[in-house]
């Protein structure tokens, strides 16, 4: 993911000159993360009163959660392609080690993720399908300048071949709360912090031909991606309080139950960080205070709710709404909302919706989940993400992912 233009990097001279070319497109431009996080949320307020749950009951986690830290990233935007839109190179250093893989976007938004082979547990995380990708790189810094040379077969069987060099230090960017513009609109609710940034010089060959790239979106960005992703889980209870996720593919995360002051986390480490779920006790229940992403630097995404949820070992009783404020990077305001839990249309089901309200490409991709306790013991939640505009660079069918 990336937002969507570069012009607003490159000063303000030119700035004024493409003012008359942005004007249809001044909603792809990165904002202020201006959100009063304290503001939106209000007084802190009481959780509403659970209902009676089994002891052993586990306790569902509204919607799945991702976030990663590129440490690297290389960004072009071709130009005239009947199916491909933007590539990206992204560069991870774990351990004093580095990982690459590429995202592929296509016209209509939908996102592959191509990896190399033994690193596909790093990319797991993001919300885009995976597939095997030859990727070939070769990274040269030094000299005031960075230079990449790569090439990989893209998932409809075209070499690409691209060579960029970029001057250096990357520089600051004061508008850092940015746009994914229509990038895996289907599948996530992502919030973006861009944090460093400088153009580059690219040339880009598809099967040994020269092909044109854009000269506002081609460049090297250092940003962090997290939000809300699209899935189906099935909650179970795991050992001494926590809970286990199945995923319909068998695999299961664990989830570690961490007492403190006031209530208890729900811990699970990934391959690049942990995500922990805060619950307060009270009002007889268990009831999420705040949800984190954590990466191997620290935090990434931390979004909190006033009041905290109902308590989610059972089915709601009554409609309850809490307002929501999502941080990045220990950066507050990038996002606010509010979120809703519903009783269901059928007995023991709920719907859960968390509408943003700003900024505007966030409230543009609500995401509703619907829960179902079932009658082993288990929970089964399945989120969605409904773009309410989805959008396409011309009007081309989404090939099947």
């Amino acid at each position: 993911m990336e937002y969507a233009s570069w012009s607003v990097l490159v000063g303000a001279v030119v700035l004024v000159g493409l003012a008359g070319a942005l004007a249809g497109c001044a909603h792809l431009i990165p904002v202020r993360a201006s959100v009063n996080e304290a503001r939106h949320l209000g007084e802190p307020a009481e959780p509403p009163p659970a209902a009676a749950t089994p002891p052993d009951a586990p306790t569902a986690l509204p919607f799945p959660v991702w976030g990663l830290h590129f440490d690297e990233e290389l960004v072009v935007e071709l130009l005239g392609h009947p199916s491909w839109r933007m590539l990206e190179i992204v560069r991870l250093e774990i351990g004093g080690q580095e990982v690459w893989f590429t995202l592929d976007s296509h016209r209509c938004g939908r996102q592959w993720v191509g990896v190399p082979a033994g690193n596909e547990a790093y990319a797991a995380g993001f919300p885009a399908p995976i597939y095997p990708s030859d990727l070939e790189i070769e990274r040269n810094a030094g000299d005031g300048a960075l230079g990449y040379r790569a090439a990989w077969t893209l998932r409809t069987g075209e070499r690409v071949e691209i060579e960029a060099d970029t001057p250096l230090p990357l520089k600051p960017i004061p508008l850092r709360n940015g746009n994914a513009m229509n990038h895996s609109q289907e599948t996530a609710l992502a919030l973006i912090d861009l944090e460093l940034r400088r153009p580059s010089r690219v040339e880009a060959r598809l099967d040994g031909s020269p092909w044109r790239v854009s000269s506002l979106s081609r460049g090297i960005l250092v940003q962090t991606a997290a939000g809300v992703m699209a899935g189906d889980r099935t909650f179970r209870a795991g050992d001494d309080g926590g809970v286990v996720a199945e995923d319909p593919d068998g695999a299961a995360l664990a989830y570690e139950r961490r007492p403190d002051e006031g209530g208890f986390s729900l811990v699970a480490g990934l391959p690049l960080g942990s995500e922990s779920w805060r619950f307060v006790e009270r009002a007889g229940g268990q009831h999420l205070a705040e949800v984190t992403v954590d990466g191997p630097d620290g935090e990434l995404m931390r979004m909190r709710f006033n009041p905290p949820l109902a308590d989610l070992r059972s089915p709601p009783a009554a409609a309850t709404t809490s307002r929501v404020v999502v941080s990045i990077r220990g950066l507050p305001g990038y996002m606010a909302g509010e979120l809703e839990l519903l009783p269901g249309e059928t007995a023991g089901s709920g719907i859960l919706h968390l509408r943003p309200s700003t900024p505007r490409w966030a409230r543009q991709r609500p995401v509703r989940s619907l829960l179902r306790w079932r009658e082993d013991g288990g929970v089964s939640v399945e989120t969605q993400v409904d773009p309410t505009d989805p959008w396409s660079f011309g009007d081309v069918p989404c090939p099947d992912p």
